[in-house]
């Protein structure tokens, strides 16, 4: 369990990369990398709006053996119709959440894009929290973890992160 210390620590490293680094992408990916060994994540998705029915998946981190994978380069910052509202039933969700990716894959028809990657990358439980920025929902944002990695204590420091996260997204 991290510290109040640590857990302010997190948050400073993250300000001070908001500050420095200004494209999402890279934005992500810094802070993706500087999070991993606090949260122990094996993998990073966040989920934006991309207009009526539609969605757009940004993979930040993932395992360095993925990085190449057809189906992750497939996906990444492609646009998606949501026909099932996933967007929408993720809005109702208490965030932050503790999530198997079995029971998301189950609300939608057909499986939402990415989940079989995850899948097969051993990544199959989840974290989740809404990116909320000027008090609007902007995204989500998603922690994927290999069975039993899920520490349970991070969910505090999981809402503050997102939030800081949620202004470049």
């Amino acid at each position: 369990m991290a510290t109040e210390t640590q857990e302010l620590d997190i948050l400073l490293a993250i300000s001070q990369t908001l500050a420095t680094v200004h494209q999402p992408e890279d934005l992500l990916r810094t802070v993706s990398a500087r999070l991993q060994p606090v949260f122990g994540f094996g993998g990073v998705v966040v989920l934006v709006p991309a207009g009526a029915g539609h969605h757009r998946y940004l993979f930040p981190l993932l395992p360095p053996a993925a990085a190449t994978h057809p189906q992750l380069v497939a996906l990444t910052n492609q646009t998606y119709a949501d026909p099932d509202s996933a967007y929408a039933w993720m809005q109702q969700l208490p965030l932050p959440c503790r999530m198997p990716l079995t029971e998301y894959a189950a609300r939608t028809t057909p499986p939402p894009p990415g989940a079989a990657l995850l899948q097969e990358l051993g990544l199959s439980e989840s974290l989740g929290a809404g990116l909320r920025h000027g008090g609007q929902l902007v995204g989500f944002l998603w922690f994927h973890y290999a069975p039993g990695q899920v520490r349970e204590s991070l969910l505090a420091l999981f809402g503050p992160v997102a939030d800081l996260l949620a202004g470049p997204v």
